[in-house]
């Protein structure tokens, strides 16, 4: 009886000071059947995979310091297959570069004021990862139908989506007809610090620095500044962002960028409750770059939908194109489609569909065309 009386005291004290501090674990787990149908044959394949967003846990906590002031922090952790890491094979030597294992995803220490703002340091989310995955489209994620998939993504040039190397800027590949070409993604940058303002009116404004650290050295970390707003009143949700790169005059070690080239990404994007059950999106922007041997000039645009058929059943539907006016005019295209069953209000069954085409002025190259079939289920906590 004493040992219990013990131990009971003892989970009561962790309890407190847990509450005390405000410590939360929540995270998404995602699986599913995914059958990839390709042009060219040998790119078939079937897997379970993550196919409507990213599996991920996240420890997050705050205390409050009085005055409306608080001190934050949020380590999130993703996993690609659930039972191993994504591993960087190029074998990195850049010191904090997010690669595989704890804390590869979004990771920051936030100071916040109720009437100054946010500040977060480290590695969070690009604000133009918010404008694209949260407004111009619906609620795809990142997954199977989305515009920022690793599959199909609506920008190109220089970015951070790269599986094992998720905080570190690479270039993508690109050639004409090249088969697997997908664009690119920002989704989190490390030395970032970045601001968020109070929300005034349904307004806000968002400012993204990530340290160059050594604008003459051969390190891994460009400068990448950014610039969003957002706007939220009743039905209507804009928001408008802007990212630029700046490469510095030595070529980073350990990726694929170039010596004082520079990227420049737009999105704006926009969402719509036309009624309860029904809400619209849409999606512009552009990519372009400067000082490559074959520059990045594109636009993009997208038009989505999402349906509540009953209090259990919704529907979505993406329909995107990619302008390209570079030399290689690679324009490339995608239609996603999904319906969502609710098990619970944490749960659901899913299926996911998508069509798209890498250059449609190659339509007869090999592989140039797939199809992606996913049937998964997925819980929050």
């Amino acid at each position: 009886m004493k040992k219990t009386a013990i131990a009971l005291g003892v989970m009561a004290v962790v309890a407190s000071a847990a509450q005390a501090q405000n410590v939360t674990i929540d995270g998404y787990v995602d699986r599913a059947y995914e059958a990839r149908n390709s042009t060219n044959s040998t790119r078939d394949r079937a897997i379970i995979n993550s196919s409507a967003g990213t599996t991920t846990i996240g420890i997050s906590g705050s205390e409050d310091l009085g005055g409306g002031v608080r001190v934050g922090f949020r380590v999130n952790t993703d996993w690609s297959p659930i039972s191993g890491v994504n591993a960087d094979t190029a074998a990195s030597t850049a010191s904090s570069v997010q690669t595989g294992g704890f804390g590869n995803s979004q990771s920051f220490l936030s100071l916040s004021n109720v009437k100054l703002g946010e500040v977060r340091l480290g590695a969070p989310n690009n604000l133009v990862l918010t404008t694209i995955s949260a407004v111009a489209q619906p609620g795809f994620s990142t997954g199977v139908g989305s515009i920022y998939s690793s599959g199909y993504s609506v920008l190109e040039g220089a970015g951070t989506g790269t599986a094992g190397s998720v905080g570190m800027m690479q270039q993508n590949a690109k050639a004409d007809s090249t088969t697997a070409y997908a664009g690119t993604r920002l989704i989190r940058n490390n030395q970032t610090a970045q601001y968020m303002s109070p929300n005034v009116n349904g307004l806000q404004v968002m400012l993204g620095h990530s340290l160059q650290v050594d604008k003459n050295g051969s390190d891994d970390f460009p400068g990448v500044t950014e610039y969003a707003v957002r706007y939220t009143a009743g039905a209507l949700d804009l928001m408008g962002s802007q990212s630029n790169v700046d490469i510095g005059s030595a070529a980073p070690a350990n990726s694929s960028l170039n010596a004082n080239s520079s990227f420049r990404f737009t999105a704006l994007a926009g969402s719509f409750a036309v009624s309860p059950t029904i809400r619209l999106h849409a999606g512009m922007g552009s990519s372009k770059s400067a000082n490559l041997a074959t520059n990045f000039n594109s636009r993009w645009n997208n038009l989505g939908a999402s349906i509540a058929l009953t209090p259990t059943i919704s529907a979505m539907a993406n329909i995107s194109s990619v302008n390209d006016t570079s030399s290689l005019n690679m324009d490339r295209g995608l239609t996603g489609v999904g319906l969502n069953y609710a098990l619970s209000k944490r749960s659901r069954a899913y299926v996911r569909y998508e069509t798209l085409v890498t250059d449609k002025e190659n339509k007869s190259v090999a592989g140039n065309k797939q199809t992606i079939t996913a049937v998964g289920v997925s819980h929050t906590f």
